[in-house]
């Protein structure tokens, strides 16, 4: 089972794990202000993302915008095929967390700021057993890392961040307090090890904004190095040599997703069968490259 954008959402509500207020638009709509004005009524700024039918990553979004701005996103979007947005108000974005939630285990990686396709910060891990009142932080850098922001006033900016001890402490809590619930979406969901996407906003907290079913894996307690004599590839235009594992350095936009899957194949061709990422076992890097069978292993 694939879980859509717009199912996310209802899964979340409906099991209360919902933090940043989310509502489903429906288009064509008869007047979208209204329905946003009705729904969100306290907010003057908006984060609006498209649904598909599927799981797919880098859809289509606008972040921060005013009313205006969103009706004609809007009317774009419904021009383009677009039939179900989710509508949120904008909050300021301070971490993401990947989680990969199994029948009694729990494992969180986290990245200072906004977690994209083109992150290549290596996130803290850590692995929550809540029934036995345990936690274990598995690994995670030490030094401040580039970290991607997103801000009223400026758009995107990249600082220096790290994971702090307090973000670290939240996500502990969160999923200590919302385990009975997280069990019941991954019973929903029907899979063995379900992934939620949450980002910690400024005035709501822990916020799920999305569901992994395919490509998922639950990242092992151990894993291997990445050997220093593999080559290191640090753009999706390199050709590859004729090698079985490779170390993966590149930064890739989100709205280059197609580039992505090309390079995909070009590794294919290569023989590459194992590659190593710094970006997280639950990253959307890492996902890609498992659904077209490679195997992935931290750097």
């Amino acid at each position: 089972m694939t879980i859509t954008k717009a199912q996310a959402v209802e899964l979340f509500q409906r099991f209360h794990l919902d933090g940043l207020p989310a509502f489903l638009l429906h288009l064509p709509s008869p007047d979208p202000v209204d329905a946003i004005r009705t729904q969100l009524p306290n907010a003057s700024r908006f984060t609006l993302r498209v649904c598909g039918n599927d799981e797919n990553q880098n859809l289509p979004r606008i972040i921060g915008c005013d009313l205006g701005d969103a009706e004609q996103w809007l009317n774009e979007a419904h021009g383009d095929g677009v039939s179900t947005v989710v509508v949120q108000p904008y909050d300021d974005l301070l971490f993401s967390v990947e989680l990969a939630v199994a029948e009694h285990t729990y494992v969180a990686e986290l990245v200072p700021g906004i977690w994209e396709l083109d992150n290549q910060a290596e996130p803290t891990t850590m692995t929550l057993t809540p029934a036995e009142e345990s936690c274990v932080r598995l690994r995670g850098p030490v030094a401040a890392q580039p970290a991607k922001y997103w801000m009223i006033s400026t758009g995107y900016v990249v600082q220096q961040a790290r994971v702090e001890d307090w973000q670290l402490s939240d996500v502990m809590r969160w999923v200590g307090e919302n385990a009975s619930e997280l069990q019941q979406l991954r019973d929903a969901v029907g899979t063995d090890v379900v992934g939620v996407k949450l980002h910690y906003a400024r005035r709501y907290g822990l916020s799920p904004q999305n569901i992994h079913t395919k490509g998922l894996s639950v990242p092992a307690d151990v894993q291997p190095t990445a050997p220093m004599h593999l080559p290191i590839l640090t753009s999706v235009q390199q050709a590859p040599p004729q090698t079985t594992a490779v170390r993966l350095a590149v930064s890739i936009g989100r709205e280059r997703y197609s580039d992505l899957l090309a390079f995909v194949a070009t590794l294919q061709a290569a023989g590459v069968k194992t590659v190593y990422v710094r970006s997280g076992l639950l990253s959307h890097m890492a996902i890609t490259l498992r659904q077209h069978g490679f195997e992935v292993r931290r750097w």
